[in-house]
């Protein structure tokens, strides 16, 4: 008889708390819930101490903010300020192999930056943290995802971009407040939203605050002359969230997404499968659709095939939680992540201010059958990685693959720039006029198009501009101003070749290279010396 009490006390609390609508799922299909909780600190570096480079950090989670135990993956909100260099942050399951992917990209040297972040955890209980610079952290939990087959609430639901505020031409005081009001569509006993907070034009440094179940959080860094943006997860009260501002500033919020409620019928679909980072999509590398190395640039579109990819499976699949990174980038503008072979929604999902900057946003994604696409207004180098995935069904195709349109090329003359050999030239546009300047061959491509810019100048006669390119080496750097941009390049060969050979100028390469070339040896033609180069910055 105590026995059956005890049985019949369990069931009564997991009943008030919300968990008997869910049911427990074996350990193979690992599918999960996710459930809100009120934000709750778990690491501050006010306390636990500034974090230091390279040395992971341990992060308990479960038994904190309202997690349980036997939890699939937490949901952190994570500030990082006055880094003491350029890095990524790393987060991973205790106990399980560091990941090579950062999932959140480190803001400039004092300042600070705010991004969601999704979690596997591990056995016991806790996330590592691993940062590549020092710099101070404070991490929030707003939610966990909990094991079940299937469950009434907490199933993801994708809706069409919906912009639920837009204040992009009319600021936002200091001290001002935004009313967030959820879309039509939304359940109303929603068990959260996923909202897209895009800021900029801020009035002076400081933060955007979202209140949620009680709690006022930072969702986004307001920093003077930047723009940010930052998804957020966060359960409405009476159909709407408030945003407040002590920074001020332009704001646009898009709701993409939300998870159901307790209302919902019990279903399997919108579950979600937590994974450590996989890497779909590197325009550095060879993981890259539009060929090995080749950026999108600006207004170009690149599409990635992601079912039966990066830990995701073959059929089953209707969204995946992704970290969307961008570096390189050649203006300012918004890059957008969506379900390939859809309409390209008008939203800002990472943000750049300027040419040359870093971003990175957890994004949860729909998956079309040809896979997840990537939009870049100012064009940028990206990475997508892969850190989870929702059950259902991949969207079917409804417009072609878009056509990628190759820049108008910058025009020369430009400046050229090689510390290592104290050089400073003028870079003329045909190699006629190589006898005054060193010259840009017109067969080559331009600096902001994918392709090899070959440069050709004299050893020992007129400017004798490259005399001394034998003495660069490995990482020496090269830096090209044309068009309004500065590209900065770092040197990875330099060899002989004959003047015959194709990879003189490498003039079909979709790789973003420099060759600077010349006569060699110096007097002679009979062969000719190539210092190349990667692309590896714009600014």
């Amino acid at each position: 008889m105590r026995r059956i009490f005890r049985l019949l006390l369990i069931v009564s609390l997991l009943s008030i708390f919300g968990y008997s609508e869910a049911t427990t799922a074996s350990a193979a299909t690992a599918t999960s819930y996710y459930r809100a909780v009120a934000p709750t600190r778990v690491f501050d570096s006010s306390i636990n101490g500034r974090v230091a480079a390279n040395q992971p950090v341990s992060i308990g989670v479960v038994g904190s903010g309202q997690v349980p135990a036997g939890s699939t993956a937490a949901v952190l909100s994570v500030i990082a300020s006055s880094p003491s260099a350029a890095g990524g942050l790393i987060f991973h399951a205790s106990g399980t192999v560091t990941p090579l992917q950062s999932m959140m990209t480190l803001p400039p040297t004092g300042s600070s930056a705010v991004q969601t972040v999704v979690v596997p955890l591990g056995a016991d209980g806790k996330v590592e943290a691993l940062s590549s610079a020092a710099v101070d952290l404070s991490v929030d939990v707003v939610g966990f995802y909990a094991s079940a087959s299937s469950s009434r609430s907490g199933r993801y639901r994708a809706i069409a971009d919906t912009k639920v505020v837009d204040r992009s031409t009319v600021i936002v005081p200091v001290g001002g407040e935004v009313e967030v009001k959820v879309p039509d569509g939304v359940g109303r006993d929603a068990e959260a939203v996923v909202l897209t907070v895009s800021v900029s034009g801020a009035i002076r440094n400081g933060s955007w605050w979202l209140s949620s179940m009680g709690v006022t959080r930072p969702v986004a860094s307001g920093r003077l002359g930047e723009s940010a943006s930052n998804t957020v997860i966060a359960r409405p009260t009476n159909g709407a969230l408030k945003l407040s501002t002590d920074s001020g500033g332009f704001v646009v919020v898009t709701v993409s997404g939300w998870y159901t409620g307790r209302s919902a019928s019990s279903g399997s679909d919108g579950l979600f499968v937590a994974q450590s980072p996989m890497r779909l999509v590197d325009t550095t590398s060879s993981l890259d659709p539009l060929g090995a190395g080749v950026a999108l640039h600006s207004n170009w579109t690149l599409e990635a095939p992601v079912l039966g990819l990066a830990g995701v499976p073959a059929t089953g699949v209707g969204a995946v939680a992704v970290v969307v990174a961008t570096s390189n980038t050649m203006g300012s503008g918004a890059t957008t992540a969506y379900a390939a072979g859809q309409a390209r929604p008008a939203t800002s999902h990472v943000l750049a201010s300027r040419a040359g900057n870093r971003a990175s946003v957890t994004l949860n994604v729909s998956v079309g059958d040809r896979g997840v696409a990537v939009f870049s207004a100012p064009g940028a180098d990206v990475t997508v990685d892969v850190v989870g995935w929702f059950t259902g069904t991949a969207k079917t195709s409804v417009v072609v693959k878009p056509i990628n349109v190759m820049p108008t090329a910058a025009t020369f003359p430009g400046l050229l720039w090689v510390p290592d050999l104290r050089l400073f030239t003028s870079v003329r546009e045909d190699t006629s006029w190589v006898n005054l300047d060193p010259s840009h061959l017109p067969e080559s491509r331009s600096p902001n198009q994918p392709g090899n810019v070959a440069i050709f100048g004299h050893r020992t006669s007129h400017g004798h501009e490259f005399r001394n390119l034998d003495r660069m080496k490995q990482g020496s750097l090269i830096v090209l101003a044309v068009g309004g941009a500065v590209y900065w390049y770092r040197t990875t060969s330099v060899e002989v070749l004959s003047p015959e050979d194709p990879l003189l100028y490498a003039t079909n390469s979709n790789d973003q290279t420099i060759t600077l070339v010349a006569c060699h040896p110096p007097g002679s033609v009979k062969f000719r010396i190539v210092a190349r180069a990667m692309l590896v910055s714009v600014t």
